[in-house]
C-alpha cells in the first residue's frame, strides 16, 4: 500500500485521497494501517491526506469516478474489476458463527460447512456492497445463501468474520453507480451537473493522457497548445487558496482557457476572460421516442473518427484543425464505464454525434452536432432520441446553447439554472 501512494504522488499534485472499508482497523494485526497515512505525511508535509469510509462497491465506484485515489477494500472474487490494480494486503477465510440451539445443529466436532448448507438460514452478514456480502450469492451452488438476511452487521467482528481479500488498489476508470435517484429537485441540476461534466473530463483527459488536477471546488483538465486547459468548477464556495491555483493554472495554460460554472458563482474576469451564460436543464425519467434515423452506438475506430470530424466541424474546434484522427476523441474514450459515443446516418452517411455520460446515476449529454451538410433535417433530434433510448430510466441534466434549447425542451428538459461559461476574449 505504502509502495501505491508514492506512485500516486506524482500524479496528484499535492493530494491524496484514502477510502477505507468499514471494519479495516480490525485487521490492525495483519498490516499497520494508521502508520502508513502517518509515515506518507511525514515524507512528503506539502501533500494533502483525506480519508473517508464506505462499502467496497462504492468505493470502486468513487475510485472510477476519480474521487478516490487509493481504497483498502474486499474482494470476494478470484480476479480484481477490470482497471483495477490490486496489491492483496489479507487473504483469510470467512468464518460463520453458529449458534448451538441452531435447528438443525451442526456436529459439535465440525470445522467446515458447505455454502450451500447456508442457503436457508437466516444470516448476519456485512452490509450491502461489501466484498463478503456478494461472496454467499456467488459461490453456493442451486440457489443463493442467505435469501433471508436477517440483519446487516456493520463490522468484521459479528456472525461473519472477516472477507476474503482485503486490498488496496489503484484505478485509472470510472464507472457508473447502481444508486440510481427517480428524481431530482431542480434546485439540485447543477451541483448534477457539475459532478458529471468533470466525470467526463476526468475520463477525455486521461483517455488522452493529459494531466488531470482535482481539488475540493473544481477539477481543471491541462490538454496543451491545442487542447488548451479545461476548468470545471464543482463547489459554488471556492476558498481563496484554491482560486489562486485556478488562476495560476489559468495564467501558466500553453493553450486557450474554457471554464464551466454552473453556479454562476465564481468571478472569473480577473484573468482577462469573457463570459457567457446558458441554462442547466433537468429532465426527469420518462419515456422517449423512437428517432427518425438510424442511431448506433460507436464501437468501431472509422464510426468514432467519423463522430470526432462531425464534432470539430459543428463545434467550430479550430484548435482540432488540422485534423488529427483520434486527437478530440481518443479511441481508449469509448471504453470509459458510463462514456457512450453515438452517430445518426442519413442514408448510409454519418450526420450527426453526441456523447453521453452516465456517472451517480446521473446520466447527461455532451457534444450534440450535426455535419453541416445534413442540418435543418432533424439529425439532431434524431441523434438525441437514439442515446436517450438507454437512459430514459435515469434523471438528465445538460447544459443547452441558444439554438438547442427549442430541441431540448421538445424532449422534456427543463430550465433549472443559468450556468456562467468563461472563455478567450474575442479577436
Amino acid at each position: 500500500m505504502r509502495q501505491v501512494a508514492d506512485e500516486s504522488t506524482v500524479l496528484l499534485r499535492g493530494q491524496v485521497t484514502l477510502g477505507l472499508v468499514p471494519g479495516a482497523a480490525a485487521a490492525a494485526h495483519e498490516f499497520d494501517l494508521p502508520a502508513i497515512p502517518a509515515g506518507f505525511h511525514e515524507e512528503h508535509p506539502q501533500a494533502e491526506i483525506a480519508l473517508t469510509e464506505d462499502a467496497s462497491e462504492r468505493m470502486l465506484t468513487a475510485m472510477n469516478r476519480g474521487d478516490l485515489d487509493l481504497a483498502v477494500i474486499g474482494l470476494a472474487d478470484e480476479e480484481p474489476p477490470p482497471g483495477v490494480s490490486v496489491q492483496v494486503l489479507v487473504d483469510d477465510s470467512p468464518v460463520a458463527a453458529v449458534a448451538r440451539t441452531t435447528t438443525p445443529s451442526p456436529p459439535p466436532d465440525r470445522t467446515s460447512i458447505p455454502l450451500a448448507e447456508l442457503r436457508d438460514r437466516p444470516l448476519i452478514s456485512l452490509p450491502r456492497g461489501t466484498g463478503i456480502s456478494s461472496l454467499a450469492p456467488s459461490r453456493a451452488a442451486g440457489g443463493p445463501v442467505g435469501s433471508q438476511v436477517a440483519q446487516s452487521a456493520r463490522t468484521e467482528l459479528a456472525c461473519v468474520r472477516g472477507e476474503l481479500r482485503t486490498t488496496v488498489g489503484a484505478m485509472t476508470t470510472r464507472s457508473t453507480s447502481a444508486d440510481r435517484p427517480t428524481s431530482v429537485p431542480l434546485t439540485e441540476a447543477p451541483l448534477r451537473q457539475a459532478r458529471n461534466s468533470a466525470a467526463l473530463w476526468i475520463a477525455t483527459g486521461r483517455s488522452r493522457g493529459h494531466e488531470v488536477i482535482r481539488r475540493r471546488g473544481f477539477v481543471a483538465v491541462d490538454g496543451g497548445e491545442r487542447a488548451g486547459l479545461r476548468i470545471l468548477i464543482q463547489e459554488s464556495d471556492l476558498d481563496p487558496g484554491e482560486l489562486a491555483e485556478l488562476s495560476e493554472l489559468a495564467r501558466r495554460a500553453a493553450g486557450p482557457v474554457n471554464a464551466e460554472d454552473p453556479f454562476s458563482s465564481t468571478d472569473l474576469g480577473h484573468l482577462g476572460m469573457r463570459s457567457w451564460q446558458m441554462p442547466v436543464m433537468l429532465r426527469l425519467p420518462g419515456p422517449v421516442g423512437e428517432p427518425a434515423l438510424d442511431v448506433f452506438r460507436v464501437r468501431r475506430p472509422e464510426d468514432l473518427q467519423a463522430a470526432e470530424q462531425i464534432v470539430i466541424e459543428g463545434f467550430e474546434l479550430d484548435g482540432f484543425t488540422p485534423y488529427r484522427p483520434g486527437e478530440l476523441f481518443p479511441a481508449a474514450l469509448i471504453e470509459q464505464p458510463g462514456v457512450e459515443v453515438y452517430v445518426a446516418s442519413h442514408d448510409g452517411v454519418p450526420a450527426g454525434a453526441c456523447v453521453s455520460v452516465v456517472d451517480d446515476g446521473i446520466g447527461s449529454h455532451y457534444w450534440v452536432g450535426t455535419s453541416s451538410a445534413f442540418r435543418s433535417r432533424g439529425v439532431g433530434r434524431a441523434v438525441m432520441l437514439g442515446s436517450l433510448a438507454h437512459l430514459a430510466d435515469l434523471p438528465l441534466t445538460l447544459t443547452a446553447s441558444k439554438l438547442g434549447r427549442p430541441l431540448y425542451e421538445s424532449l422534456g428538459y427543463t430550465v433549472a439554472a443559468p450556468s456562467t461559461w468563461w472563455g478567450p476574449p474575442l479577436p
